[in-house]
Order: structure tokens, then C-alpha cells, then sequence
């Protein structure tokens, strides 16, 4: 389906380059601990076609042939999943930049942020000062590592996988 390919997104485009260094890793390491939070909040459905198709690499024909959905579901499920992601780093940006250029160069003579750098200000405060869901090292971080990890598991160890995403506990047990 053509569809599909549109779909997809790239995410070593998207995410810092593993090659660039060990900040680079670290970096990317953090946003993808941000979108694991977000995707604790989806409803399940739209969290595991987002999972199925992006970290799984299952086209919607497949998915729709072993749910019973239809194509045009998962579709919009998974759509509703990206949108999301992109609300609540739009929301969270444009809430950091708004505090920032309200607060601070009136308090400290400090220069304006854009989108952009209070984005990165929201990474960076990540980094420094850690998450505020469920505890340090949990969630994500290990979440990714399992992703990677798919593409060597039979195709029994990832439905055992996806069934632990239904259930609402990512971590796929």
C-alpha cells in the first residue's frame, strides 16, 4: 500500500547520529526516553500500531490481517499516536519558551528564546535534572534497547512482546 511508506518515519533522520559521539548517543538516548513517556499516555491501541509499524516495521496490511481491523483504523490510529508526540512537544516547547521570555530577561537581562532553543532548554533540563515518571532507569531507555532487540526475535517472541504492550506494560511481560 502506498500509504504505508508515508507513514513511516525516519528516525535516524529524525534523532542524532550514533556516529557523531558519545553525546550524540546520549542525546538521542534522551529523546527517546521523551517518547516512551509519551507513548505511556496513549490509549493502547494507537500506542501498539505506532509501536507495530515504527519499531516492528509491520505494514498495516499485516496488522490489519491479525487484529481483524481495518487498514484505514490502523491507519488513523496510528496517525492519532504521531499527532500526540508532535502536540506535546509543541505544548511543552511553547510552555518553556512563554516562562522563559516572560521571566527571564526582565529578571536577569537575559536573552529571548526561540522554539527551537527552548526545546533544546526542555532536552537539557532533561538530561541535567532527570524525569519525573517512574523513577530514573526505567521505562524507555530499556524499552529502546528491547526495540533493537526485535529485529532478532522470532515472530512468537514478538507477538509475547506486543501482548505485554496491550496490557499496558511496555516492557513486554
Amino acid at each position: 500500500m502506498v500509504g504505508e511508506d508515508v507513514e513511516r518515519i525516519d528516525w535516524d533522520e529524525l534523532l542524532p547520529s550514533r556516529a557523531a559521539g558519545p553525546d550524540a548517543v546520549f542525546a538521542r538516548n534522551v529523546l527517546l526516553e521523551e517518547l516512551d513517556a509519551a507513548l505511556d499516555e496513549l490509549p493502547a491501541e494507537q500506542r501498539e500500531a505506532f509501536v507495530e509499524n515504527e519499531f516492528l516495521g509491520r505494514s498495516f496490511q499485516e496488522m490489519a490481517a491479525r487484529t481483524g481491523l481495518s487498514v484505514n483504523t490502523l491507519l488513523a490510529h496510528k496517525r492519532y499516536a504521531v499527532l500526540f508526540v508532535a502536540a506535546l512537544i509543541a505544548l511543552l516547547g511553547w510552555a518553556v519558551m512563554g516562562l522563559w521570555n516572560r521571566l527571564m530577561p526582565g529578571l536577569f537581562g537575559l536573552h529571548v528564546l526561540g522554539f527551537w532553543q527552548a526545546v533544546g532548554l526542555l532536552i537539557l533540563c532533561r538530561i541535567l535534572l532527570g524525569g519525573h515518571r517512574r523513577g530514573a532507569g526505567q521505562g524507555l531507555g530499556r524499552r529502546f534497547r528491547m526495540f533493537r532487540a526485535l529485529d532478532g526475535m522470532t515472530h512468537e517472541e514478538q507477538e509475547r512482546f506486543l501482548q505485554g504492550i496491550r496490557a499496558g506494560g511496555a516492557e513486554g511481560h
